[in-house]
């Protein structure tokens, strides 16, 4: 499509341009308005427009509602031209910048795919890609490696890097379409087929096992060993709060509560999360919580007895065998981030702890990270934030003389 931009007579524009073919005309000045109409006019069907050049069609767009893809990619116009790409099919966008807000973007919400660059300052997209790879919650997470090196080996060196595909820049809509789509079917099936051979079933009564299983991104394993680890770290909460309160001791009453709601709400059980949250308000306001506290309590043990069956594992959690992480300004960051959700008391600390594992398992006393283990399963923050000061001057002390 070609619009002719002229200062001549209309008349004489018209001529010229019918003798080369030009689709129209617009004489100057142009006013914005005038601009828009005529070539959203021009690109109309009825006007035989179109968006494509001649003898190319557009590729098709696959619908991906229900999907959320995190790009991780430090160039401002590559981010928009992703995010556009992927919300054209219906997708939900997350952007990261560099690696570390990559990690913790996932670290604090589910992804079905990553699109992942590799240059990148501070943490690039290898470094990036080994830490979420040995989280073993995001060992089936899709991540699809988009660069400009279309050298040789490239493709290769992506996959040894734990990245499940690659995307060569400047982007090839067909091409980007077919992996995106090859890898969101790919991940959804193995999760669907991977919930009932591991699980056994999904059906716990009180339990959206789904929702659950969203919010570890799908991490079979991982979703079984947080109902495991509920039953044995908050199956006594009930009791434990009818002491409390007993013994006016409202502030860890509320303290208990409180903690109580955010796991509920990370395995999926809303109903147990629904009456925490109620109980906690009353505690905060000063109310009487005797109705609120029974109901709270109902649920807990309806909830404990339908995880009865639910086959028990080994809680020890380990550093992957294959570990290989020696680089301490990788894990920095994801260090500071844990230093403050103990600070503030954040019951993610646990999910924090598991990030940092890697890199703490290799350069850590393994007295001093069992001791943090322990502290972080019965949530001694403060303890714990101790023992973790104690572990980053170890750290720093040992840089320094090696």
């Amino acid at each position: 499509t070609i619009i002719m931009l002229t200062e001549h007579e209309q008349e004489q524009a018209r001529n010229a341009a019918n003798q080369v073919d030009i689709n129209c005309f617009l004489i100057k000045p142009v006013t914005a308005t005038t601009l828009f109409e005529t070539v959203e006019r021009t690109l109309s069907p009825e006007h035989g427009g179109s968006v494509t050049p001649m003898g190319q069609q557009a590729p098709p767009v696959p619908q991906l509602q229900g999907t959320k893809v995190l790009v991780v990619e430090d160039n401002r116009i590559n981010q928009q031209v992703a995010q556009e790409l992927l919300e054209k099919a219906g997708i939900a966008v997350q952007v990261a910048d560099d690696g570390a807000r990559a990690v913790k973007a996932i670290m604090n919400s589910p992804f079905d795919l990553v699109l992942m660059d590799l240059q990148m300052p501070d943490m690039d997209g290898y470094q990036a890609t080994q830490i979420i790879r040995n989280d073993p919650r995001f060992k089936n997470l899709p991540i699809v490696a988009m660069t400009a090196h279309a050298l040789a080996g490239a493709r290769e060196k992506c996959l040894a890097a734990g990245m499940n595909d690659y995307i060569a820049k400047p982007i090839d809509p067909a091409t980007f379409y077919a992996t995106l789509t090859k890898w969101i079917r790919l991940q959804k099936q193995a999760s669907a087929d991977n919930t009932e051979l591991t699980l056994g079933k999904t059906d716990f009564p009180g339990i959206d096992a789904t929702e659950g299983l969203l919010r570890v991104g799908g991490n079979v394993e991982l979703y079984q060993r947080l109902l495991t680890e509920f039953v044995d770290d908050h199956g006594q909460d009930d009791e434990k709060l009818t002491t409390m309160l007993s013994e006016n001791n409202i502030d860890d009453a509320r303290r208990l509560v409180h903690t109580l709601r955010g796991v509920a709400g990370n395995i999926g059980a809303s109903n147990l999360q629904r009456h925490s949250a109620a109980l906690e308000q009353a505690l905060l306001s000063g109310a009487l919580v005797g109705g609120l506290q029974n109901h709270l309590s109902v649920e807990l043990r309806f909830l404990i007895q339908s995880l009865d069956d639910l086959p028990k594992i080994d809680n020890e959690l380990r550093a992957p065998a294959s570990l290989s992480v020696t680089d301490s300004a990788s894990f920095g960051p994801l260090l500071k981030d844990f230093e403050q959700a103990l600070i503030e008391g954040d019951t993610d600390a646990k999910q924090k702890l598991q990030l940092c594992r890697p890199y703490l398992y290799q350069n850590t006393a393994q007295d001093l990270l069992s001791t943090l283990d322990k502290q972080i399963a019965h949530f001694d923050y403060d303890d714990a934030l101790q023992t973790l000061r104690k572990i980053m001057v170890n750290l720093l002390d040992n840089k320094q003389h090696a």
